[in-house]
């Protein structure tokens, strides 16, 4: 899975929804099963949840800090279910029918609210928010507004995570999606263009940066950096020396605008040792962060 695949997975998001919507989209070709809870292991069945269809919905937009709906939906499920049904698309495309203690996926409904959401946590809150709280503000609106969406370290780590463990989507805490960015990045930085080497079957990681190689941050002052990720196989190079282009998947503000994409960057120059200055593929100056930028690269390595 390469990241623009992963982007896919938000883009078009499959989402099932118990009651059949207004359109013309039936169930993709998948055998739903129902997965017994451990503590339970005779008790499957809960609230019915067919008949019921799937839609495809795009989370795309850019989701910077916590959403005021973020601990809502838990607070609505915890006062009116013992347990509950979800049915979710695996990555793989795998659909599962689980059963669940509103405790079991607190994390799972919280995430999508603070830019940190897997795919299949963002399929468990819109629907468990259709089913519990559509009165108030319908699935369409509260992805317009931004309530559901991606900041760049949570589709960044997400990609890490999923790498690793594509069918374990189930969270009670936070993952590499929570992570500082220069944590994802580690050390191992490149320091000359030597390291850049085409095609590049591997991914980078660009991390902004100062113009002394500083990385930059979320602080608790309100700072905040930024992280992108490139395709593999997209790496080109006009000499030894530069520059070179290459595709880029980032989640990039400002917040409820551009938000998830793939764009073509280029890597200018390298005015200091190990830094290096880029022009971003972003659609529009106006409405995005800046076009031009210091980062550092490193190469994605297993972890």
């Amino acid at each position: 899975m390469t990241p623009s695949e992963y982007a896919a997975k938000f883009l078009n998001l499959y989402l099932f929804l118990p009651q059949p919507p207004n359109d013309d989209g039936g169930p993709p070709p998948a055998t739903s099963m129902y997965l017994p809870d451990p503590r339970a292991p005779n008790l499957v069945a809960g609230d019915n949840l067919d008949p019921g269809s799937w839609r495809r919905v795009t989370v795309n937009l850019y989701r910077l800090k916590e959403s005021a709906q973020a601990g809502i939906l838990y607070s609505t499920l915890k006062n009116t279910v013992a347990f509950i049904d979800v049915r979710v698309m695996g990555i793989d495309g795998s659909i599962q029918t689980h059963h669940f203690h509103p405790d079991d996926i607190r994390y799972a409904l919280a995430a999508p609210f603070v830019g940190k959401g897997y795919p299949e946590e963002c399929q468990v809150a819109l629907q468990l928010w259709h089913r519990y709280r559509s009165k108030q503000i319908d699935i369409n609106s509260l992805i317009a507004t931004a309530g559901i969406g991606l900041d760049c370290n949570g589709f960044v780590g997400g990609y890490i995570d999923r790498l690793k463990s594509p069918s374990n989507w189930l969270r009670r805490s936070g993952t590499h999606t929570s992570d500082m960015i220069d944590g994802l990045l580690g050390r191992n930085y490149f320091n000359s263009w030597d390291m850049i080497q085409p095609p590049g079957a591997q991914c980078l990681l660009f991390g902004e940066c100062d113009a002394n190689g500083n990385v930059a941050d979320h602080t608790a002052g309100g700072g905040t950096g930024h992280i992108m990720i490139t395709e593999p196989g997209t790496l080109a190079k006009n000499s030894v020396t530069g520059p070179a282009t290459v595709d880029v998947v980032e989640s990039t503000g400002p917040v409820g605008k551009v938000g998830l994409q793939r764009s073509r960057c280029t890597i200018l120059s390298m005015p200091k040792r190990g830094v290096f200055r880029i022009q971003r593929g972003v659609p529009s100056k106006k409405n995005t962060a800046e076009e031009f930028m210091h980062v550092r690269i490193v190469q994605l390595l297993a972890r």
